[in-house]
């Protein structure tokens, strides 16, 4: 992509004249001015309902369901879309009425689509859906729903006229995986901003030892032993080959693990199961590491971190 030159105009539009108008959309020819100065002309969609006080048409609603003894789950909305010629899979959403927040229209969205009661946790800003085609904008607001609630135990649609919409449920931790299931089984087209989302926490939860550089065939390995007299409950280390390479490898207490002695808990040495060396050796024992600027115990390469993790630096 080429870079203005200096001299360059700001684009901007000249006119919008209407080709056609319906109830709830309208088609205008837009004649703009691009950066080279040249005059052209663009077919552009828009909806006729956006309020005059508000540059934003709708809302769309990312809501978690949380009930206690059940994962959270993400709710959606599957129904028939004339335009698609099928059904789709989206999150709630819903137009914005006059002199209406973008939290007051999702909670009445969320409400007349699912049944579900919420509550507003965040909100986007005012962003584009799909501007080579339309100016229609939209907020995404967070919304969290007390499963446990005795309105959300039993959530009653407030449908309109003319309004099928069927209430999906699937799990947080494996969004991305419960919708490819969904999507092989029926006859069904997604909602971009679903599968965006759903990739996004398929990264979120992924397990580092997935990568696939930590699968590759002539990978050496190395198992070493850390002893440390750090209280703590852990689960896995966070390893930084610094200036190497980092990720979170699973450790598994050795002969009974933790013990409760007088009081205090006292951590027996953990086995590394997988770690990676990158063009480096690196040879660690129990009782110490050896590095160019000398040697350094076991216990000083290791510190405490968030909740269950410990935090191991290894010198390269």
């Amino acid at each position: 992509m080429s870079c203005p030159e200096k001299d360059a105009v700001e684009p901007h539009v000249v006119k919008e004249e209407v080709i056609a108008t319906g109830k709830w959309v309208k088609l205008e020819k837009t004649t703009y001015v691009d950066p080279a100065g040249n005059t052209r002309t663009w077919e552009t969609a828009k909806r006729t309902t956006r309020p005059s006080n508000t540059a934003v048409d709708g809302v769309g609603i990312i809501a978690l369901l949380k009930r206690t003894l059940h994962k959270d789950c993400v709710v959606l909305v599957k129904q028939f879309r004339p335009p698609m010629g099928c059904h789709t899979l989206e999150f709630p959403a819903g137009l914005i009425d006059d002199n209406e927040s973008a939290e007051t229209a999702a909670l009445r969205e969320l409400k007349e689509e699912t049944g579900y009661k919420g509550e507003v946790v965040g909100v986007t800003p005012v962003t584009c859906l799909d501007p080579g085609l339309s100016n229609c904008t939209t907020q995404i607001v967070m919304v969290n729903i007390n499963g446990d609630d005795i309105e959300n135990i039993h959530p009653t649609q407030q449908l309109g006229d003319g309004e099928f919409v069927e209430v999906i449920l699937l799990p947080l931790d494996e969004f991305q995986k419960k919708i490819d299931e969904l999507l092989k089984k029926e006859k069904i087209v997604l909602d971009a901003k679903v599968y965006i989302y759903a990739m996004g926490m398929a990264q979120a939860f992924f397990k580092p030892n997935e990568l696939p550089v930590l699968k590759h065939k002539h990978m050496p390995s190395l198992a070493s032993r850390a002893n440390t007299h750090h209280s703590a409950d852990a689960s896995s280390v966070a390893v930084e080959f610094l200036p190497c390479y980092s990720f979170i490898s699973k450790v598994a207490p050795s002969a009974r693990g933790m013990e409760k002695k007088r009081g205090k808990l006292n951590q027996r040495p953990q086995q590394v199961h997988k770690e990676l060396l990158w063009g480096r050796r690196i040879k660690a024992v129990q009782q110490g590491a050896h590095s160019s600027s000398g040697t350094l115990s076991a216990s000083s390469l290791i510190r405490p971190v968030k909740g269950s993790q410990l935090a191991l630096r290894w010198p390269c």
